[in-house]
Formats: C-alpha cells, structure tokens, sequence
C-alpha cells in the first residue's frame, strides 16, 4: 500500500511540476512586469523545489546505501514521510491556484508596476 502512495504521490509531483512550467510560459511576459506576479512565481517555485526534495530525499538515500535496507523502515516513519509529501504537495497547488488567479486578475485590469 505504501508503495502505490508514493507513486501517487511522485505522479502529482510530476503533474506539478508540469504545470509550474506550463504556468510560467503562459504568464512570461506578464510576470516580466509585475512585482507582485515574480513574487509568488518564486514563491511556487521554492514550494516545488521543496516538494520534490521532500519526495525525492528518501529514494536518493535508498539508492546510494550499500545495504539496502531501507525497505525496513518502519510504517509508521512511511506513513509520517507520505503525509509530509502530501501535505507539501497540497501547499504547492495552493501556491499555483493563487498565482493563476493573481494573474488572471491582473490580466483583466492590465495594471503593472514596471520594474
């Protein structure tokens, strides 16, 4: 059951990150003008940054361990881990829908702050 939790999760993180990049072609020009756009793009970006090392810090020690037996660690720890990513994970999208809905409001109102 763990694993399919953490291919869940790995797949969002995918998905995420997709769509952080999507959004950042998307909103490239207007984010070039806008103070308050560059900082929540930088914001999204730290939180995908921190989401995927969050997932990802577990498998890169499994794969560079010697022994390999980080397959015995126990549920508890796995579960505590899963949740951290999904929580993280969850704070990410929140951050994108924010910033989608700033630029989206932005755009309606075209005014920028030129920098």
């Amino acid at each position: 059951m763990l694993v399919y939790i953490s291919l869940g999760i790995g797949l969002c993180n995918i998905v995420a990150g997709f769509v952080t990049l999507l959004t950042w072609i998307e909103l490239h020009g207007h984010v070039k003008n806008s103070l308050a756009l560059q900082n929540g793009l930088q914001a999204v970006m730290r939180r995908l940054i921190v989401s995927v090392a969050l997932f990802g810090i577990p498998i890169l020690a499994y794969l560079f361990e010697d022994h390999k037996q980080s397959g015995k660690i126990p549920e508890s720890y796995a579960f505590a881990w899963g949740a951290a990513c999904a929580l993280s994970l969850l704070i990410l999208i929140e951050g994108l829908i924010t910033l989608i809905r700033h630029a989206r409001r932005e755009m309606k109102t075209s005014s920028h702050t030129y920098v």
